[in-house]
């Protein structure tokens, strides 16, 4: 199994219900299996969004 490295969370409505949403770099269905296992129960959403930067100023 991959190593989450890079993993981020947030605690939004999805279609007016509390969830999980999770933010990863790169998404496998081996990777995706295990975030739902880890949360089992809960209503997780979750979005491949590539690496997170800072914005430059």
């Amino acid at each position: 199994m991959q190593v989450l490295r890079r993993i981020r969370l947030a605690k939004p409505l999805c279609d007016g219900v509390p969830c999980i949403r999770v933010f990863i770099t790169s998404a496998s269905t081996e990777v995706i299996a295990s975030i739902r296992v880890l949360f089992q129960g809960y209503t997780v959403d979750i979005e491949e969004t590539g690496e997170f930067r800072a914005f430059n100023r």
